[in-house]
């Protein structure tokens, strides 16, 4: 998590956690387009991606879908 203006945020960090894989994996996930990409907000120079509970139950669900997707092939 990281602190933003006061507000908690998820990172790509909780998100690899969640799924239990790197957050390469995340990163590939999110390129590949298997899950959408998440919502970013400013810090300092820096635009970080943050994964909100709203966004995290979309993303599960992709994930989800994805994986019924190959186990049917």
């Amino acid at each position: 998590m990281i602190t933003i203006g006061g507000e908690q945020h998820r990172t790509i960090a909780d998100a690899a956690r969640h799924w239990s894989v790197s957050t390469k994996t995340v990163r590939d996930w999110i390129e590949r387009r298997v899950i959408p990409k998440p919502p970013k907000v400013r810090h300092g120079l820096r635009t970080i991606q943050v994964f909100p509970a709203n966004y995290m139950a979309k993303a599960v669900k992709a994930v989800e879908d994805w994986n019924r997707r190959r186990e049917a092939d």
